[in-house]
């Protein structure tokens, strides 16, 4: 095997260098230390064994080597984490916590595309689609009133009757009366929106088969249950993130107390 010689270290790490993506100077002679790559002869030459090629492949393998469980504990200990629950963490980090979030943040932001897509086909906005496609399908329940279309959607009643307000203009809803309770005014889809409606299945139901085609019929009930109490703990989230906005005097709060207080203010909030 020959033998390649350097003038100087700088040298020896401006080569290795050039070779393989700039590499610091100080890890190059690390890599090659520890196989014994080189030695400084009593002429300070920088004698090295190994032919240049394999010390270049050598330091790419370490390059793309995972890091070492020493170092990233050490690293993870650096940032402060973003949940505490023991659940939530994987060997003490949140980057699977991190990682789901981002995950869900991706497919709720195609989730509404979606949802968009199929407004468009009808003329709709997004929002005004979905409250429409809830009015039919809750009518099979019974009258539907603005209180269980906001309720059923989690968003406000005065949102809701003022995007009701546009559906009924634009002829797809009416409002009538309750005879049971004349307080109360009951929302119903018209003939043209049941029109509308059925059209867009032919759109709807295969677009909807692929988005959850990675689930089986078990695995669907389960996801449900599970939304359904995500929803919920959504909803306490939200509350807690308001009461604490307001209720912090700053990011210096005791954060146990401050949640302790949240949670027991979470009965007079929805």
């Amino acid at each position: 095997m020959p033998v390649e010689t350097f003038p100087n270290k700088k040298a020896f790490a401006r080569r290795l260098r050039c070779a393989f993506c700039n590499f610091s100077g100080s890890a190059e002679l690390k890599w090659a230390s520890l196989l014994g790559g080189f030695c400084i002869e009593s002429s300070g030459l920088l004698l090295s064994p190994f032919p240049l090629s394999y010390l270049c492949n050598v330091a790419i393998l370490q390059r793309h080597m995972p890091p070492s469980p020493s170092s990233a504990k050490t690293k993870s200990a650096s940032r402060p984490l973003t949940v505490s629950r023991s659940e939530l963490l994987v060997n003490g980090s949140d980057a699977e916590f991190r990682a789901v979030v981002h995950r869900m943040l991706a497919f709720a932001a195609q989730l509404d595309r979606i949802r968009g897509g199929f407004a468009a086909l009808v003329g709709l906005t997004g929002i005004q689609y979905t409250i429409l496609i809830s009015i039919s399908h809750l009518e099979a329940d019974g009258g539907v009133t603005v209180g269980a279309v906001a309720d059923h959607l989690h968003l406000s009643g005065a949102f809701i009757t003022l995007e009701t307000g546009k559906l009924a203009r634009l002829g797809l809803i009416t409002k009538v009366q309750d005879f049971s309770d004349r307080r109360r005014v009951c929302l119903r889809v018209t003939g043209r929106a049941r029109e509308l409606l059925c059209e867009l299945t032919r759109v709807q139901a295969p677009v909807n088969d692929a988005l959850f085609d990675f689930l089986t019929g078990a695995q669907f009930r389960a996801v449900a249950a599970m939304v359904r109490r995500a929803v919920a703990c959504g909803d306490r989230a939200l509350a807690l993130l308001d009461y604490l906005a307001t209720h912090s005097p700053g990011p210096k709060t005791d954060q146990g107390t401050a949640t302790l207080e949240a949670k027991e203010a979470l009965g007079t909030r929805r």
